[in-house]
């Protein structure tokens, strides 16, 4: 009741005010600050109605966000079900520093496929064109059966969101403890809204973090720090994370490059048997020969810029192979 009296006196007063303005009988500048007075008083309504309602609105908001229909470029039954096409590909750094030169290649659904070569050699730089985190000079990269080049920013980054990046630069947050790194896994497939609601409320993404790092061992770490892991933790720590993501497409870049032997072998066996159990795509790079040998279906061979070898892994491509580290 006190509220309804309270409107009623405003818009009285805003008539009265209006009809003023209309007639002319306020001046120009007289006018002008009544309108920013109006405008304050709204805000200040607005403000009012969301401090009071505005958990309802987070909520509606975000439901409605993940239920609605959006158009995706994607098309999970691409008639060539091929995840990853490049063709042509170029790429320089400045006049004289051609870095890929010619890179053709295709990636089917579900397959685990080894990019090998030497340091420098432009592995990393092939692997950030494919995700257009880095702009090919020339050449066409499709990405689940389309030219990423014709995508706006938003289907870009919707794309985006169904390939998990790995390296051993990936970043979890230090002041974040494991379970709520993993968490934002989540991030780049829903509604930040919605994840808020979810991981803080409903409970549900906390649960499939957990389960995430179950699935990598390291469950016994969620309370954790990040910055007090280490880099072998820290490494399981992100597989999980990019699971909780729930890509289509992983591409890894020299993912155990700086661990020891053992760790990272026992590293890889891990990652690439959750990859394959989860009928996912796989794109790695390394520069050791055995990687290839032991954990993909296919290798690619960069030298000088250009791909030498495109073929599935047995006895015969290996020879090649190491011809090309002599």
């Amino acid at each position: 009741m006190l509220r309804d009296a309270h409107y009623g006196e405003w818009n009285r007063i805003k008539s009265s005010f209006l009809t003023k303005i209309q007639s002319g009988r306020f001046q120009s500048a007289q006018a002008h600050s009544f309108r920013c007075f109006w405008k304050f008083t709204t805000l200040f309504w607005h403000t009012f109605f969301v401090s009071k309602f505005g958990f309802l609105f987070v909520v509606m908001t975000a439901a409605l966000a993940e239920v609605a229909p959006q158009a995706s470029p994607i098309s999970h039954s691409s008639p060539a079900e091929l995840d990853l096409q490049v063709e042509n590909l170029t790429k320089s750094f400045g006049a004289d520093e051609k870095v890929l030169n010619g890179i053709s290649f295709e990636i089917e659904r579900g397959q685990s496929v080894a990019l090998i070569g030497s340091n420098s050699s432009g592995k990393s730089t092939l692997l950030r064109c494919c995700v257009r985190l880095i702009e090919p000079d020339s050449g066409c990269v499709r990405l689940f059966g389309h030219d990423t080049s014709k995508f706006s920013a938003t289907q870009l980054k919707r794309t985006q969101a169904k390939v998990g990046l790995l390296s051993p630069r990936t970043e979890l947050n230090p002041k974040y403890n494991v379970l709520r790194a993993v968490v934002e896994g989540a991030i780049a497939r829903k509604n930040r809204a919605l994840l808020w609601l979810q991981s803080s409320l409903l409970k549900s993404e906390r649960e499939q973090a957990l389960h995430c790092l179950e699935s990598v061992g390291a469950a016994h770490l969620t309370e954790k720090m990040c910055r007090d892991l280490s880099p072998v933790d820290a490494r399981r720590v992100a597989i999980a994370k990019i699971l909780m993501q729930k890509p289509q497409l992983i591409i890894a870049d020299e993912l155990v490059a700086d661990l020891d032997v053992r760790s990272a072998e026992t590293t890889m066996d891990l990652f690439v048997g959750l990859v394959r159990s989860a009928g996912l795509s796989l794109l790695f790079s390394s520069h050791h020969l055995v990687d290839a040998l032991s954990y993909a279906d296919r290798a690619l061979a960069l030298h000088e810029g250009k791909l030498e070898l495109d073929a599935p892994v047995g006895a015969e491509d290996a020879r090649v192979l190491r011809a090309m580290y002599d």
